[in-house]
């Protein structure tokens, strides 16, 4: 492993970012792939809706990838959710429920807004 203090240098011999960090190091991260047209997987969550307009900003000028949970189970949990929701009518309420530390940097976690997400989808909302 090689530590660095110049992130940038390290760029220019990587073929991409897998990142889970922080939402501060994700900005400052999606601005530097952004710039060199790199790779960046981004796993990191509780972005602000600013923040995921400089996110979205950057994957004009660099491919990024990011999700709330990068499991495979999760993922297809979501997908799972989305068609029920769809199934089901408005007489079925949909709840997310999820419980955590009390320090738990983003709550509602990356998890549970995806799955939210995946429903209202499905629902068309």
């Amino acid at each position: 492993m090689k530590v660095v203090s110049d992130f940038e240098s390290l760029l220019k011999d990587s073929d991409g970012l897998i990142e889970f960090t922080i939402p501060a190091a994700t900005l400052a991260f999606a601005e530097l792939t952004a710039s060199v047209g790199m790779v960046h997987i981004i796993g990191t969550t509780g972005h602000s809706a600013e923040e995921e307009a400089v996110i979205a900003e950057a994957a004009r000028h660099a491919t990024i990838v990011k999700s709330g949970n990068m499991s495979l189970g999760v993922n297809l949990l979501a997908a799972m959710v989305k068609r029920v929701a769809r199934t089901l009518d408005d007489a079925y309420d949909i709840e997310i429920l999820e419980m955590h530390h009390g320090k738990k940097i983003d709550a509602p976690s990356g998890t549970a807004l995806m799955l939210g997400r995946a429903a209202a989808e499905g629902r068309g909302v």
